[in-house]
């Protein structure tokens, strides 16, 4: 309405839409208003619109109807909406639903119509309550699709998941027919985001035969599928598990050059046989392997065993300058690549090669990552090479430590974890395998360290060892679950400096559990989430969760447990812990008559009163004699070895 007003006022006082000042244009039938002159005409009454019958009123109104539609009580009352109503979700659902069948059926009747025969029979036949043979529910599918391209079958969700049954169910000689029209096509249909899964299958599931003559179907296009996305995780799985140690060379013979893409040789195993016969090849194919490697480091897919086993020989042959270049291309990549044996030397390796601020950058895209290597098979030979090799322990500190500290029980409950802490903590050779030190010892020679190894040891030790024994004292029951975790905090403690105040903090926590009469732990060492799971391999098996977690019933597996005196591990460690200065002292504060008089009973634990009695101070000594004088009695009607022993000493 305000449009409107303004509108009638412009052409009142003659002006345009674009402002005042612009005023109309005259044209050909412009007429101009007659001027005013001051008389008026008297109404004569013969109006052309006025027709003389107009009705008067005569004072009577209506009341309103409550029909009429223009009349509102609320001026501010909303216009009615003639949209149309709210469909609901489940009626667009099922509209889509409908239209989308419309469309498969005028594109292709007969194929829908087969496609709808074999989902019937596969829906029977991954049921596991179905009575029928699948064997036969295979074949009437291989009828219904005998004619069918299995290469384009296998791009669609629905059909590819069908393709997957008969692989796993039908009978030997449906799966060969099958196998024959998929391996022709077998490096197109791994680069489908679900006919990847048919391949799995068909490695799994098809016998020897059929799994290397398809391992061969995908020669010629290994750089292809080890760039792609979909690819790239079944050309590792076929690397590691089903390819022939033939096959396997073959495989990194089309990463090391484009020579090798059509025409194999059996001759070359490693990188360095290519230019065995030719010392003029090898600039050439070295050009070639780290084009590849910067290939797949740019599109991120270097979680792959063929990838590092390349990679390791590159970096072991190439020159210095390539080799800082692919090192610099897989910085951010270190993490990934030491999950394998190969890896986790070419990681090494990418590390020692490194200069500071390459190692800096190293350190800081593994610090969220470094309790995953710490416990890692081959990702802790990579932790420790760090620790072995960096001068920067301060920096070492700050990114490794504060994590290492934060999960530091996790660490320490993994057998691989526990050499990281040994490591760390102790600088005795007797924790850690001979083959493992002399690598690291022949490491040192690599890379550019200026530190002495042993003050570099000292550093690392002395920056963590105030944490290590905090945890001790907030956890003591943890670090004395077991025999394997209390040889830990036995190597934590001993290496502690005797000054620190956290130490004997420590041993009064410890002391505290050992001479707590309720104090029980089980009788076989405790068991991670990581060693209790085997590793699996990817098989390329579909797990599906269980529809009825309800009905599944649960054996809880009885477990035994012992007094932790009585361990045969841990009366091991508390004896070793007794020989420590201090320990003995802060052990007899908390040791009593009642708990001696339980204890003589035990041959084990005679032992370690033996032992805590040798290496107790003159004051806390007395006070231990005075106590065991009173049970001398009890000592002499006892039969075992302990006692006999507590006797001599009285």
């Amino acid at each position: 309405m305000t449009e409107l007003k303004k509108k009638i006022k412009r052409d009142l006082n003659g002006e345009t839409e674009a402002g005042p000042d612009k005023k109309k244009v005259k044209g050909e039938n412009f007429k101009e208003k007659p001027k005013f002159d001051g008389k008026t005409k008297k109404f004569d009454g013969k109006s052309k619109n006025f027709d003389g019958k107009s009705k008067s009123f005569d004072g009577k109104t209506k009341p309103y109807d409550g029909k009429s539609k223009n009349f509102s009580n609320n001026k501010f009352q909303k216009p009615i909406s003639h949209e149309p109503p709210k469909q609901s979700w489940n009626e667009i659902k099922k509209q889509k639903k409908e239209l989308k069948i419309k469309r498969k059926i005028n594109k292709n009747k007969d194929m829908y119509d087969l496609d709808v025969k074999c989902k019937k029979i596969y829906e029977e036949l991954k049921m596991k309550s179905t009575k029928t043979n699948k064997e036969e529910l295979c074949e009437q599918l291989q009828k219904l699709l005998q004619n069918a391209d299995y290469s384009k079958l296998s791009h669609s969700p629905d059909r590819a998941r069908i393709i997957q049954m008969m692989l796993k169910k039908a009978s030997l000689k449906i799966k060969h027919e099958i196998a024959e029209k998929i391996i022709p096509f077998i490096h197109e249909i791994a680069l489908s985001k679900y006919g990847k899964f048919c391949v799995s299958r068909l490695m799994t599931y098809c016998g020897k035969e059929v799994r290397e003559k398809a391992v061969s179907g995908m020669f010629s296009h290994i750089v292809k599928l080890t760039t792609h996305n979909f690819a790239n995780g079944l050309i590792d799985m076929i690397y590691l598990n089903h390819a022939t140690p033939d096959q396997k060379n073959f495989m990194k013979q089309e990463l090391y050059s484009d020579l090798y893409k059509n025409d194999k040789n059996k001759a070359v195993k490693t990188l360095k046989d290519t230019w065995a016969g030719s010392e003029m090849m090898r600039n050439g194919i070295l050009n070639s392997t780290k084009m590849n490697l910067t290939k797949i480091a740019s599109k991120n897919h270097v979680d792959n065993s063929l990838v590092h086993a390349v990679l390791l020989e590159y970096l072991e042959e190439a020159d210095e300058k390539d080799r800082n270049e692919v090192i610099t291309a897989y910085i951010p990549h270190v993490a990934a690549i030491a999950s394998t044996k190969c890896g986790s030397r070419a990681a090494t390796l990418c590390y020692l090669y490194s200069v500071a601020k390459e190692r800096r950058a190293m350190l800081k895209s593994i610090k969220d990552h470094i309790v995953k290597l710490a416990i890692h098979e081959h990702g802790h030979i990579f932790v420790l090479e760090i620790l072995n090799a960096t001068d920067d322990t301060l920096n070492i500190k700050k990114t490794l430590f504060t994590q290492i500290v934060k999960n530091i029980e996790e660490i320490a409950l993994t057998e691989y974890g526990k050499r990281v802490i040994y490591f760390i903590v102790s600088p005795r050779k007797e924790f850690l395998h001979p083959k493992i030190l002399q690598e690291l010892t022949d490491d040192l020679k690599i890379g550019a360290q200026k530190k002495d190894v042993e003050i570099r040891r000292k550093e690392l030790a002395e920056g963590i060892e105030s944490d290590l024994c905090t945890a001790i004292k907030e956890n003591p029951k943890f670090w004395l679950q077991g025999g394997h975790i209390a040889r830990v905090t036995v190597a934590i403690l001993q290496n502690v400096n005797p000054s620190n105040e956290n130490q004997t903090a420590s041993f009064d926590a410890i002391s505290e559990v050992i001479c707590d009469p309720e104090w029980i732990v089980n009788e076989t060492e405790p068991v991670t989430a990581h060693e209790e799971k085997k590793e699996e391999v990817d098989t390329g098996k579909i797990k599906k969760k269980k529809k009825n977690p309800i009905e599944v019933k649960v054996v809880e597996k009885e477990v035994k447990t012992v007094k932790g005196i009585e361990h045969s591990g841990l009366h091991i460690a508390i004896k070793k812990l007794a020989k420590l200065s201090g320990f003995a002292n802060s052990f007899i504060k908390h040791f009593n008559e009642e708990i001696l008089q339980e204890w003589i009973k035990i041959n084990r634990a005679c032992f370690v009163i033996n032992e805590i009695l040798e290496h107790s101070e003159d004051e806390s000594k007395a006070n231990l004699k005075e106590m065991l004088v009173g049970v001398k009695d009890d000592l002499t009607k006892l039969s075992h070895a302990g006692a006999k022993v507590l006797i001599k000493k009285l």
